[in-house]
Formats: C-alpha cells, structure tokens, sequence
C-alpha cells in the first residue's frame, strides 16, 4: 500500500521504481480478496465503508500499474 501510494509522488520515477510498483500493485490486488471478507471486516464498520475501503485500494492499485505502463 505505501509503495503504491508514495510511487503515485514521484515524478520521474526510475525503471528500478516502476518495477518495484508493479510488483507492490499486483500483490496488493492479490490480497485483497483474502483480506477483505465479511468475516475481516471490523465490528465499527458498515458494510458500505467495508466495500468503498477496498475499493480506494483496488482503485491505488489499478491506478499504479496505469503509470507503470503494466
């Protein structure tokens, strides 16, 4: 998650950078089905902030490998 969010700063990334955000994008959109069940999901949330949660993430990630060129 840092990864790809601090990748999205950066405004000449390297390929060596560009690499390493590719890589942290798709294990993040990996884990998150795992990550993000019912059962995970916190007492304090509702169903609705569960969902939108993932899919800020979902969104990061996608976003990432947009940048990276894939």
């Amino acid at each position: 998650y840092l990864f790809c969010l601090n990748y999205q700063k950066l405004v000449r990334p390297t390929r060596d950078q560009s690499a390493a955000a590719r890589i942290a994008a798709r294990q993040m959109l990996d884990l998150l089905p795992a990550c993000f069940t019912a059962d995970g999901r916190p007492e304090s949330m509702s169903d609705g902030e569960w969902a939108k949660s993932r899919t800020i993430l979902e969104t990061l990630a996608r976003d990432t490998l947009g940048r990276t060129g894939r």
